[in-house]
């Protein structure tokens, strides 16, 4: 009796034991969540300092609130008692970043810094990748990969616009008896006169090299679509046109040599050469099964020829409704023949016994720490059949942890999900409202009816931009919801006597961005597509599109954009737009759009 008794003291003593460190992390996860810093690290360090079922996300955490400094050695002793912890690879890249930053080179062997060098290669990392393909140079000059090394070397100055660098570098590669890389150097040395010196004289280093391979159909691959693009920039249509015509004879891939002909046709349609365009547009419209990438737009262009048959016209507008809903040319199709797209009312169940899937999972929610929740949840979603009531709990745990970006993410999985089955209208509702939600909608519509612009219009450009991610950083040094560069938005917050702002606060990044994008529609009053390309491209690249677009519909404005991110970029836009409008059924009287 007194042994069980002493047991059951003991047990007692250990769930409260236990207890208490639950408590404590949940404490410390709603102090950080609330702003207070100091004292969530207190905590969790005091949870991490001895073995429980959180320690292995409170050393993640500690180490996510500690300076760069002091994190690492949180996370190498997080990976020492927990080598499966399911954010590893990203803690050991963490690691990796660190050492290489501080000059830790004995820490890695020759292998590891080929790998590490590639991967920001891979990443666009091109000064990280430049310091480690030096370093490997330097200490290793005997290397079997030495003209691997400095090709990437040349590419690296390349991208960083050190052209002497760059040039130094690629014309070793050039001059080595290794001629591995020869070809790939001669590329990138036109490439640094294209960019350095200007059109004339990069197609003339462009041609050279052409003349020099021109029985190596891999190297032509590469060159004549380069060679095409300056040929297009420098208003060469005919010349470009051939660079397109030699591709289609080498290319055996479907999608490419349909790229190709899309090209060829929309620079014809641009040129005035109608015959040749409709001719090319043809060609692609004729391939079974249709070309999900170019089939679409160019039955759409078919319908834009002069003298077109308005019968035919019918049929291929009917076409587009019928197998390409929702998308963008689905809804001009929709528009021309005078009708909507219906949603089927699917009984769904959206009940799921998590603690079935992961355990872990339902205890952190219980702690209300939604973004572990999500963490452990997410390899789950991917390694199962595609469950829409799984899937519909992850989108939840990421919107209950203001991690909008990856809810929208996984509803983006969801929708190609329903599209592929040709089930997209039975997609239950609230699928629609996660794929195109309206987070910060307050703060939007706000700004948006300041400027008379319809608030739709933002949330699709903020989805396109940003995907709702508040802190989303683009390598060109653009911050925020809406993607704004600092130079751009200094000048937009004098205009409003704006003295401080962060760009990463989603109130000051929606008023700037939306100030900015009415100046765009101000002086681009005609279409909003003319604003659109403006805010992607800038005006000063945008404002040729729309001089020489003038007398073109909006839709056949947007083909015409010689930019294809641009292209690409209005027309998705416009694709949100019109969903937004039809999932929401919410009219905004306003005459720009």
């Amino acid at each position: 009796m007194r042994l069980i008794f002493i047991s059951i003291i003991i047990g007692c003593i250990f769930c409260f034991s236990y207890s208490d460190i639950l408590q404590d992390y949940s404490t410390a996860r709603k102090l950080f969540r609330s702003g207070n810093k100091k004292e969530s690290i207190q905590l969790l360090k005091k949870i991490s300092q001895e073995p429980s079922e959180v320690q292995d996300f409170s050393l993640y955490y500690l180490g996510q609130l500690s300076s760069v400094d002091e994190s690492i050695p949180i996370y190498e002793e997080l990976l020492k008692f927990y080598p499966n912890f399911i954010l590893s690879s990203n803690l050991q890249n963490v690691i990796t970043d660190y050492s290489i930053s501080k000059d830790n080179w004995n820490r890695f062997g020759e292998n590891e810094l080929w790998t590490i060098a590639s991967r920001y290669f891979s990443l666009s990392r091109w000064r990280d990748s430049q310091k480690v393909y030096s370093y490997l140079l330097e200490h290793y000059p005997t290397t079997s990969r030495k003209i691997e090394a400095l090709y990437h070397l040349g590419v690296c100055s390349l991208k960083l616009s050190e052209f002497t660098t760059a040039n130094m570098y690629l014309e070793k590669v050039i001059l080595s008896k290794d001629k591995s890389y020869h070809h790939l150097a001669k590329y990138n040395k036109a490439q640094v006169i294209l960019i350095h010196n200007g059109a004339p004289l990069g197609i003339i280093a462009l041609k050279e090299l052409r003349d020099t391979y021109q029985k190596d159909q891999k190297i032509l691959e590469m060159l004549l679509p380069e060679m095409a693009r300056v040929y297009r920039i420098m208003n060469r249509y005919e010349e470009a046109a051939e660079c397109y015509k030699t591709l289609l004879t080498l290319i055996t891939n479907r999608y490419s040599a349909d790229e190709i002909r899309y090209n060829l046709a929309r620079m014809y349609y641009i040129s005035g050469n109608y015959q040749a365009a409709g001719e090319y547009f043809l060609e692609i419209t004729n391939q079974v099964p249709l070309s999900q990438s170019f089939g679409p737009a160019s039955l759409f262009m078919l319908t834009l020829m002069p003298g077109a048959d308005p019968v035919q016209n019918q049929k291929i507008n009917e076409r587009l409704y019928n197998e390409f809903p929702w998308s963008y040319y689905g809804h001009l199709s929709a528009v021309r023949t005078g009708k909507t797209f219906r949603r089927e009312s699917v009984p769904f169940s959206s009940i799921l016994d998590i603690k079935s899937i992961n355990p872990r999972v339902k205890q952190f929610i219980e702690m209300d720490d939604y973004e572990t929740a999500s963490t452990l949840l997410r390899p789950e979603f991917f390694k199962k059949p595609f469950n829409p009531p799984l899937a519909l709990y992850l989108i939840k745990l990421y919107e209950h942890a203001n991690d909008y970006y990856k809810a929208l993410g996984i509803s983006d999985l969801v929708w190609k999900e329903y599209e592929k089955n040709g089930e997209l209208k039975r997609m239950p509702v609230v699928f629609w409202e996660k794929c195109y939600p309206r987070h910060y909608w307050r703060e939007v519509s706000r700004e948006a009816r300041k400027y008379g612009i319809d608030p739709y219009m933002m949330l699709s450009l903020i989805r396109q931009e940003s995907r709702f991610n508040k802190e989303a950083l683009s390598r060109s040094n653009a911050f925020g919801l809406m993607q704004l560069k600092k130079t751009t938005a200094d000048g937009v917050a004098k205009t409003l006597g704006l003295k401080q702002y962060n760009l990463n606060e989603p109130i000051a990044n929606i008023m700037l961005g939306t100030r900015y994008f009415s100046d765009m529609i101000n002086k681009n009053p005609k279409y909003p597509h003319y604003a659109l390309a403006c805010y992607n491209a800038g005006p000063n690249a945008a404002k040729r599109w729309i001089v020489s677009g003038e007398h073109l519909s909006p839709e056949e404005f947007a083909e015409t954009i010689d930019y294809s991110e641009t292209q690409h970029y209005v027309k998705t836009i416009m694709k949100n737009y019109w969903n937004y409008k039809e999932i929401y059924q919410w009219a905004f009287d306003i005459e720009h759009f």
